[in-house]
């Protein structure tokens, strides 16, 4: 076949790509499109009304502004505008009238825009740099003991390895001083890589370190469930048609989850962490005990040691790429 076969074949190859229906892992999910009717384009201009009363009943009623963001940790818009004194402020609200056409800086921004015509030798140049990259070998014996901490570590995983759904549960007791509160973490592994984890601190006092291991085995329980019809849905059908292992190093806590009896001594657990007993009688998790040498879930925790924190960096399948 000649050259014009190969392309034909190419171009053919492509448009099917193209035209094949594909659904984010939301759509999937929630079987519905989702909402975006709050996003607005960056840089135009807005009236935030002013909702307070000093400028008086003839003060003016909204201030032109420029939308740059979103907050972080509330609803609504930030905006850039001037106060009256002609300082310039941030201005954070959800009282707004959007006039997405118009953006005040834009003939501003396009005048300070600079255009460079790029001859052979800078797509030259450009070529070499990225092959250079490209062939920069990486050191035979490479691990996860060398991880430099100045670097985002990244997961690599293999197309070779069983995809199935593994978590670790793990929880100190009482390391919040103040408090007196203990940290649950976990973490779960598809396909020998980590693929979710957490580290937050319990909303209850556990008494013992049976009760912080339960505690932090129930979360484990929750975010296993979950993942486990997430994967079901998306099509990844190897993982979820055995129940999720989920090892911990509390052999107390394993044995009080899987015993369904009433414990007088334990009476005072809220019943909202009792989730992980009705997800062992159901089969749909399954508890195993693991040593405390092989807690991949322990550094989101506590405090360990260099050595510790290498091999459970290298058992989550973090690497330097």
């Amino acid at each position: 076949m000649g050259n014009d076969s190969s392309v034909d074949v190419l171009g053919v190859g492509t448009y099917k790509l193209i035209m094949q229906v594909s659904s984010t892992p939301y759509e999937l999910w929630t079987c519905r499109k989702p909402n975006l009717e709050h996003l607005r384009p960056w840089g135009s201009a807005a009236y935030v009304q002013n909702t307070s009363h000093k400028y008086g009943k003839l003060g003016p009623r909204g201030r032109k502004c420029i939308f740059i963001r979103y907050p972080d940790h509330s609803k609504g818009y930030v905006f850039i505008g001037k106060q009256p004194d002609g300082s310039l402020t941030e201005i954070e609200s959800r009282n707004v009238e959007f006039f997405e056409e118009n953006f005040p800086y834009r003939s501003e921004v396009r005048n300070e825009i600079e255009f460079h015509e790029m001859d052979d030798s800078d797509i030259g140049a450009s070529i070499r740099s990225v092959e250079g990259e490209e062939a920069t070998p990486i050191p035979p014996g490479d691990s996860g003991s060398d991880l430099p901490l100045d670097k985002e570590p990244q997961i690599r995983r293999s197309a070779r390895t069983d995809l199935r759904l593994i978590g670790y549960s793990d929880a100190d007791w009482a390391g919040d001083l103040d408090e007196r509160k203990s940290t649950s973490g976990y973490a779960f592994l598809l396909g020998n890589g980590a693929i979710t984890w957490s580290s937050k601190k319990q909303t209850c006092i556990a008494l013992s370190t049976m009760e912080a291991e339960f505690v932090a085995c129930s979360a484990a329980a929750q975010e296993a469930i979950w993942m486990r019809r997430f994967l079901r849905d998306i099509g990844i059908v190897a993982c979820t048609s055995v129940p999720v292992t989920i090892y911990c190093d509390s052999m107390a806590a394993i044995a009080y989850a899987k015993d369904p009896k009433y414990h007088g001594k334990t009476k005072h657990i809220d019943l909202k962490y009792h989730f992980v007993r009705e997800a062992v009688a159901q089969k749909e998790i399954i508890l195993e005990h693991i040593s405390t040498s092989c807690m991949v879930a322990d550094p989101p925790t506590k405090p360990i040691v260099r050595e510790s924190f290498l091999a459970h960096v290298k058992a989550l399948g973090l690497r330097r790429i």
